[in-house]
């Protein structure tokens, strides 16, 4: 049977139609994309007013109805490297909460890199309030390159919090994710770790064999079909690896 299969694998026309079929595949895989990824990764209480008419909640000496802490990640999602030039200056990556929100205060408490240079900057229209976020000099966001910003407001517990602006040459250049989607890569166990690396060896291994053997003359074979192997195999080193960057990326 297997080698009813190999022969069906080794005519020229089946290779040559699977090989073109992997490669747009891995084309699709590919292909360029400018996108910003962020999430709401966690919204903590710190006082709530209204409990107690003896109790008043101060910051900074003003006094508001409740003090509110979350955690915000930013990061660059697409394939691209994001220039300062690419933001645009009358629009830019702002992070907006719901109207009647007021941000108290913000920092930046975790870069994926130590030289990432990246500001933070608040802007206020009467009681509401957004974080504009400024690359600084010639730095940019590489490939998964971001940031996690604690900001502390008074206003909607719940808050729906969203990014806003422009990233020149993408008109949809904002995907939201939960902190669920984001976890999912932390619950993965080590069978699947142990199966990523397994594949990508596996097809490393496979392919240097073809190799040999076509080498030595051990194995039949011609251009589509050696098209087909390399480019099946060399998906699943792809596939590999990037599930492994990931998990890695992710977690982290």
């Amino acid at each position: 049977m297997l080698r009813n299969i190999w022969k069906l694998l080794n005519n020229s026309f089946t290779g040559l139609i699977i090989g073109i079929a992997l490669t747009l595949i891995i084309f699709y895989l590919q292909k360029q994309q400018i996108q910003v990824g962020y999430t709401l990764l966690n919204t903590n209480v710190i006082a709530k007013g209204g409990i107690d008419k003896n109790i008043t909640i101060l910051f900074k000496n003003d006094t508001i109805p409740n003090l509110n802490l979350i955690e915000f990640g930013l990061w660059n999602d697409g394939t691209e490297y994001i220039d300062k030039k690419n933001i645009s200056e009358t629009d830019p990556l702002s992070i907006v909460p719901d109207n009647g929100v007021q941000i108290l205060d913000y920092k930046i408490i975790k870069k994926s890199r130590a030289n990432l240079n990246l500001e933070l900057k608040k802007l206020t229209d009467s009681i509401d309030s957004k974080i504009i976020l400024q690359i600084q000099g010639d730095d940019g966001l590489e490939k998964s390159d971001g940031i996690k910003i604690q900001i502390i407001y008074s206003g909607n517990e719940n808050s729906i919090w969203k990014v806003n602006g422009r990233v020149k040459g993408n008109l949809n250049s904002f995907k939201k994710y939960s902190a669920e989607e984001l976890r999912k890569y932390e619950k993965k166990t080590i069978g699947i770790l142990i199966f990523l690396i397994a594949l990508f060896f596996g097809c490393s291994l496979f392919i240097i064999w073809y190799f040999v053997q076509v080498r030595n003359k051990k194995l039949e074979t011609n251009i589509a079909s050696g098209i087909f192997v390399f480019t099946l195999f060399g998906l699943g080193i792809f596939l590999s690896l990037k599930g492994l960057w990931d998990y890695i990326f992710y977690s982290g």
